[in-house]
């Protein structure tokens, strides 16, 4: 038999974000199934969409792929799709602002970038803002991603957001094993190439 959950308002989903640990302990062999208005907003029907697909698969590498990949693609079209940096001519408006010399589509002068598209699927990269985005707008955390801020550990998030240009891969292997000491030294290493 399926866990049924009815979500009709925001609150709810509030609830479910709380719930949901709960849920997978207690009900770890069953199905969620979320019912829900198919009049709510595209963003929060993909969420909820995340969170039931999320919750149903059973190991905790699928998941945390899964996790990894919605949680990029969400950065992807309803920030970076929207030019939510500013970017003009391969300039972001705080490179604008501040006069630089360099193109190249990114704030950091990523290797990665390729066709005006990063080539390794970094989520920290996504999470990134300077600080005039920081000051001037509301930049997004994983904390405003219910499934994200759901589905991954503490130290996960912290992971994710101090891990600039690594790639998918390598961000999955030391996601899945939780911990910081093998990040640190996963990522020292890197940089140090």
């Amino acid at each position: 038999m399926d866990i049924i959950v009815n979500i009709n308002s925001s609150s709810d989903i509030k609830k479910l974000t709380k719930k949901i640990a709960l849920y997978k302990f207690i009900y770890k062999n069953k199905k969620l199934k979320l019912k829900y208005s198919r009049t709510l907003d595209r963003k929060t029907k993909y969420e909820l969409e995340t969170f039931e697909k999320a919750f149903n698969l059973k190991t905790k590498k699928e998941r945390l792929a899964y996790i990894y990949d919605r949680t990029y693609d969400f950065i992807a079209n309803n920030y970076v799709e929207t030019n939510f940096c500013e970017f003009e001519n391969d300039q972001c408006i705080n490179q604008r602002i501040k006069n630089c010399k360099n193109k190249n589509g990114c704030c950091g002068e990523c290797k990665y970038l390729k066709n005006k598209r990063c080539s390794i699927n970094a989520l920290s990269c996504k999470l990134y803002f300077c600080s005039y985005i920081n000051k001037n707008k509301k930049a997004i955390k994983i904390k405003d991603i219910s499934f994200a801020n759901c589905f991954f550990t503490i130290r996960q998030k912290i992971i994710v957001s101090l891990s600039v240009f690594q790639p998918r891969e390598k961000m999955l292997d030391i996601l899945h094993s939780n911990s910081l000491i093998l990040w640190y030294i996963k990522t020292s290493i890197n940089n140090d190439k």
